[in-house]
C-alpha cells in the first residue's frame, strides 16, 4: 500500500514545470521499474494534466521498459546458458512489453519435435541440415522478406514466427535456437 501510494504521489509529479522537481520524480519511477507502469498508463488515459503530462508519460514509459531490457539482458548475459531464444524474447519484449511468451516456446517445441520426427543419429550433419531446412522452409514456410528487408519487424522473434518472415539474421536465429536444441552443431 506504502509503494503504491508512492508511485500515485510520483506520477502526480510528473507535470511540474520545475525540470529539476521532473528529473527527480523520473528517477525515482526508474527506481520502481515496471512497478509504475500501470500508475503511469492510468494517469496517462486518465488526462487529467494536459499535454505535457502524457508526453513525458509517454517517455517515462519507454526509459523504464529500456532499463528493463538492459537489466533482463545482463541477467541473460551473465547465465551460463545464454539461450537464444529467451535473448530473442528478452529483445522482443522491449518492443511489447506485454508479449506473452509461452505461444512462442510451443511454436518452437512444436518446430523442434516436427524436425527431430525425422533426425536419427546414424544421419551425417549434412542430412540433418537437409531435414531442418526442408521443415522449416518448406513444410512451415519460413522466408526471407525481400521487399522491407530493414523493417523492425523482420527482426522481433514474435513477428518473425507469426508471418513467417524475417531478415537474415532473426532467420539464422531461429535456425541456430532449432539445431542447438536438437544438438546439430550449427552455431
Amino acid at each position: 500500500m506504502k509503494v503504491d501510494n508512492s508511485i500515485q504521489a510520483l506520477v502526480s509529479l510528473v507535470d511540474d514545470p520545475d525540470e529539476s522537481i521532473f528529473t527527480q520524480v523520473k528517477q525515482e519511477l526508474i527506481k520502481y521499474g515496471v512497478a509504475a507502469i500501470p500508475y503511469l498508463e492510468k494517469s496517462w488515459a486518465d488526462d487529467l494534466f494536459g499535454k505535457i503530462h502524457q508526453t513525458r508519460i509517454e517517455k517515462l514509459i519507454k526509459d523504464i521498459n529500456f532499463e528493463e531490457t538492459k537489466r533482463q539482458l545482463i541477467k541473460w548475459v551473465d547465465s551460463p546458458e545464454k539461450d537464444l531464444l529467451d535473448g530473442e524474447i528478452i529483445i522482443s519484449k522491449f518492443k511489447s512489453p506485454d508479449l506473452k511468451t509461452k505461444n512462442i516456446y510451443t511454436y518452437f517445441d512444436e518446430l523442434k519435435r516436427d524436425i527431430w520426427l525425422e533426425i536419427n543419429n546414424n544421419q551425417t550433419a549434412f542430412e540433418k541440415i537437409k531435414i531442418i531446412n526442408r521443415i522449416l522452409f518448406d513444410h512451415h514456410g519460413f522466408k526471407g522478406n525481400k521487399s522491407d528487408y530493414s523493417a523492425p519487424i523482420n527482426s522481433y522473434i514474435h513477428n518473425v514466427i507469426d508471418r513467417k518472415k524475417g531478415n537474415p539474421l532473426s532467420l539464422s536465429l531461429v535456425y541456430s535456437i532449432l539445431a542447438q536444441a536438437l544438438e546439430v552443431p550449427v552455431y
